[in-house]
Protein backbone atom coordinates (compact mmCIF):
# COMPACT_ATOMS: atom_id res chain seq x y z
CA UNK A 1 0.00 0.00 0.00
CA UNK A 2 1.87 2.86 -1.21
CA UNK A 3 -0.10 5.60 -0.38
CA UNK A 4 -0.47 4.36 3.78
CA UNK A 5 3.95 4.36 2.62
CA UNK A 6 4.11 7.74 2.05
CA UNK A 7 2.35 8.95 4.70
CA UNK A 8 4.40 7.79 7.17
CA UNK A 9 7.33 9.35 9.19
CA UNK A 10 10.33 10.14 7.71
CA UNK A 11 12.14 7.36 9.80
CA UNK A 12 9.70 4.48 8.57
CA UNK A 13 10.00 5.93 4.82
CA UNK A 14 13.91 5.20 5.64
CA UNK A 15 13.61 2.43 6.90
CA UNK A 16 11.06 0.98 4.14
CA UNK A 17 14.75 2.53 1.45
CA UNK A 18 16.51 -0.14 3.54
CA UNK A 19 14.57 -2.81 3.17
CA UNK A 20 14.19 -2.08 -0.70
CA UNK A 21 17.91 -2.19 -0.81
CA UNK A 22 18.05 -5.32 0.80
CA UNK A 23 15.62 -6.95 -1.31
CA UNK A 24 17.01 -5.49 -5.03
CA UNK A 25 20.45 -7.16 -3.93
CA UNK A 26 19.18 -10.43 -2.41
CA UNK A 27 19.80 -13.29 -4.62
CA UNK A 28 16.35 -14.52 -5.34
CA UNK A 29 15.33 -13.17 -8.30
CA UNK A 30 11.60 -12.78 -7.51
CA UNK A 31 12.67 -11.24 -4.13
CA UNK A 32 14.71 -8.72 -6.21
CA UNK A 33 11.70 -7.99 -8.46
CA UNK A 34 9.25 -7.48 -5.31
CA UNK A 35 11.63 -4.79 -4.36
CA UNK A 36 11.86 -3.18 -7.34
CA UNK A 37 8.27 -3.43 -7.67
CA UNK A 38 7.48 -2.09 -4.65
CA UNK A 39 9.52 1.10 -5.18
CA UNK A 40 8.06 1.69 -8.64
CA UNK A 41 4.54 1.62 -6.59
CA UNK A 42 6.06 4.09 -3.92
CA UNK A 43 7.45 6.19 -6.48
CA UNK A 44 3.75 6.59 -8.52
CA UNK A 45 2.51 7.26 -5.37
CA UNK A 46 4.64 9.81 -4.42
CA UNK A 47 3.91 11.46 -7.71
CA UNK A 48 0.12 11.13 -7.83
CA UNK A 49 0.22 12.63 -4.47
CA UNK A 50 2.63 15.58 -5.26
CA UNK A 51 4.92 14.40 -2.12
CA UNK A 52 8.56 15.65 -1.44
CA UNK A 53 10.57 13.42 -3.59
CA UNK A 54 13.92 14.13 -1.75
CA UNK A 55 14.01 10.50 -0.29
CA UNK A 56 13.85 8.81 -3.76
CA UNK A 57 17.30 10.84 -5.10
CA UNK A 58 18.73 8.19 -3.17
CA UNK A 59 16.88 5.48 -4.67
CA UNK A 60 17.69 6.37 -8.20
CA UNK A 61 21.25 6.83 -7.60
CA UNK A 62 21.42 3.34 -5.95
CA UNK A 63 20.10 1.54 -8.91
CA UNK A 64 22.16 3.56 -11.01
CA UNK A 65 25.12 2.40 -9.03
CA UNK A 66 23.54 -1.32 -9.52
CA UNK A 67 23.44 -0.97 -13.63
CA UNK A 68 26.74 0.55 -13.47
CA UNK A 69 29.06 -0.98 -10.89
CA UNK A 70 27.21 -4.27 -9.55
CA UNK A 71 27.25 -7.89 -11.28
CA UNK A 72 24.20 -7.84 -12.70
CA UNK A 73 21.48 -10.48 -13.75
CA UNK A 74 20.06 -9.79 -17.39
CA UNK A 75 16.75 -11.32 -15.32
CA UNK A 76 16.76 -7.83 -13.33
CA UNK A 77 16.98 -5.00 -15.99
CA UNK A 78 13.98 -4.89 -17.17
CA UNK A 79 12.52 -4.58 -13.37
CA UNK A 80 15.33 -2.17 -12.41
CA UNK A 81 14.40 0.03 -15.83
CA UNK A 82 10.53 -0.09 -14.54
CA UNK A 83 11.30 1.11 -10.56
CA UNK A 84 14.31 3.92 -12.20
CA UNK A 85 12.05 5.57 -14.95
CA UNK A 86 9.24 6.76 -12.68
CA UNK A 87 12.35 7.89 -10.60
CA UNK A 88 14.22 9.64 -13.44
CA UNK A 89 10.53 11.87 -13.90
CA UNK A 90 9.86 12.37 -10.32
CA UNK A 91 13.36 13.47 -9.53
CA UNK A 92 14.91 14.97 -13.15
CA UNK A 93 17.27 16.82 -11.22
CA UNK A 94 18.81 14.11 -9.46
CA UNK A 95 19.08 12.35 -12.84
CA UNK A 96 21.26 15.16 -14.03
CA UNK A 97 23.33 16.01 -11.03
CA UNK A 98 23.87 12.01 -11.30
CA UNK A 99 25.00 12.13 -14.74
CA UNK A 100 27.94 14.86 -14.05
CA UNK A 101 28.92 12.66 -11.55
CA UNK A 102 29.67 10.02 -13.68
CA UNK A 103 30.64 12.06 -16.16
CA UNK A 104 33.19 13.53 -14.28
CA UNK A 105 34.94 10.59 -12.90
CA UNK A 106 35.78 9.40 -16.41
CA UNK A 107 38.88 9.95 -18.57
CA UNK A 108 38.76 13.01 -21.22
CA UNK A 109 38.56 10.59 -24.06
CA UNK A 110 35.58 8.59 -22.90
CA UNK A 111 33.20 11.74 -21.59
CA UNK A 112 31.71 12.37 -24.51
CA UNK A 113 29.97 8.77 -24.62
CA UNK A 114 29.40 8.88 -21.52
CA UNK A 115 27.45 11.95 -21.83
CA UNK A 116 25.72 10.58 -25.27
CA UNK A 117 24.88 7.51 -23.31
CA UNK A 118 23.08 9.39 -20.49
CA UNK A 119 21.02 11.71 -23.23
CA UNK A 120 20.23 8.50 -25.09
CA UNK A 121 18.74 7.40 -22.36
CA UNK A 122 15.96 9.36 -22.32
CA UNK A 123 15.50 10.20 -25.95
CA UNK A 124 16.30 7.46 -28.00
CA UNK A 125 13.81 5.17 -29.19
CA UNK A 126 10.99 7.89 -29.43
CA UNK A 127 10.67 7.55 -25.57
CA UNK A 128 8.64 10.39 -23.96
CA UNK A 129 10.09 11.55 -20.70
CA UNK A 130 6.88 11.99 -18.91
CA UNK A 131 4.32 9.40 -19.68
CA UNK A 132 4.46 6.32 -17.76
CA UNK A 133 2.61 4.22 -20.43
CA UNK A 134 3.61 0.38 -21.25
CA UNK A 135 4.95 1.10 -24.81
CA UNK A 136 6.87 3.86 -23.22
CA UNK A 137 8.17 1.47 -20.49
CA UNK A 138 9.22 -0.83 -23.09
CA UNK A 139 10.77 2.18 -25.19
CA UNK A 140 12.96 2.62 -21.70
CA UNK A 141 14.09 -0.89 -21.48
CA UNK A 142 15.67 -1.16 -24.83
CA UNK A 143 17.08 2.69 -23.98
CA UNK A 144 18.89 0.74 -21.01
CA UNK A 145 20.21 -2.03 -22.74
CA UNK A 146 21.57 0.57 -24.69
CA UNK A 147 23.13 2.43 -22.02
CA UNK A 148 24.38 -0.07 -20.43
CA UNK A 149 26.48 -1.87 -23.09
CA UNK A 150 27.50 2.00 -24.08
CA UNK A 151 28.52 3.64 -20.53
CA UNK A 152 28.97 0.27 -18.15
CA UNK A 153 31.72 -0.69 -20.66
CA UNK A 154 33.54 2.80 -19.86
CA UNK A 155 33.29 2.68 -16.46
CA UNK A 156 34.75 -0.87 -16.18
CA UNK A 157 37.95 -0.30 -18.06
CA UNK A 158 39.01 2.16 -15.93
Amino acid sequence: HPEKLISMKPQAQAKFSECVKFSVTHSDITVARSGLNALRAMTLAMMRTKTNMQQLNAMQTYLFKMLLEAPLSQDLINPIADALLPLIIAAPQAYNELGRTVINRVPSADKEKVQRGFEQLLTSNGLKKEMMTKQNRIRFHANVRLFLASVRSVLQKK
